[in-house]
């Protein structure tokens, strides 16, 4: 799917650019303190959109196995989502992709890149080339950059920015430092969220043993009753 071909695009000077900064600081100080049960997903895309502009913005996570990607986020279709729907004959939302190999090494680079091969290569070839065209001309599809989320060399998912102009300004290399930063903010999202499932996991069975054992002493408080029934000829 990675197909690299590394353009950089004209970095954005002056005001904007300090703006821009400004957003994204923010958006990564904020980041760190959402809710448990925020879509950190749907945060990271729709503040990728806001900052990058006529853009739309898919973020994916990876199995434990690092076989398959699942889309959790998209943003930037607006009014096309159900063409798109239509088209695709499914609601791309959910729907996971099983990586190649050499997909996978290009993802492990964690380096923000031009993806050669359209839609048709981004969906793993998964979706007929007829399909990606019709996609691409109704989105007016112009370029597509991808970057892996990896930490320790363990891929937990990836970014991919289909940019809809061919004047858009975007600096890479602070694009890429933001995402590496939202990588590090999802990591420890999902560190959290296996720790507090691994702690309900915790409870419940110390639930199940506290109740089996207060269940074993009704049982051996029932058994010396009855020996002492026996015991006194009452039964």
């Amino acid at each position: 799917m990675f197909n690299i071909i590394k353009k950089h695009k004209k970095p954005i000077k002056g005001e904007s650019y300090i703006e821009k900064i400004k957003f994204l600081l923010k958006a990564c100080d904020e980041i760190f303190s959402l809710q448990q049960e925020s879509n950190i997903y749907e945060y990271v895309a729709n503040n990728l959109h806001e900052f990058i502009g006529d853009s739309i913005i898919i973020v994916n996570s990876a199995d434990e196995e690092f076989e398959n990607i699942k889309i959790e986020a998209l943003v930037g279709l607006g009014d096309k989502f159900s063409h798109i729907t239509n088209l695709l004959g499914m609601n791309p939302l959910g729907k996971k992709y099983k990586m190649d190999e050499t997909s996978k090494k290009d993802i492990l680079k964690f380096k923000l890149n031009r993806i050669e091969g359209g839609i048709h290569s981004l969906s793993f070839k998964t979706v007929p080339k007829n399909i990606c065209t019709l996609i691409e001309k109704a989105i007016g599809l112009k370029e597509i950059y991808g970057i892996g989320l990896v930490k320790n060399n363990i891929i937990f998912g990836s970014v991919i920015i289909l940019i809809k102009e061919d004047n858009l300004e975007m600096d890479l290399e602070l694009l890429e430092s933001f995402i590496k930063i939202f990588a590090i903010a999802i990591k420890s999202k999902i560190d959290e969220d296996n720790l507090n499932e691994s702690k309900k996991d915790l409870e419940k069975i110390n639930k199940f043993s506290v109740g089996r054992e207060i269940e074993m002493i009704k049982l051996k408080k029932e058994i010396v009753e009855l020996k002492n029934k026996i015991k006194d000829n009452q039964i």
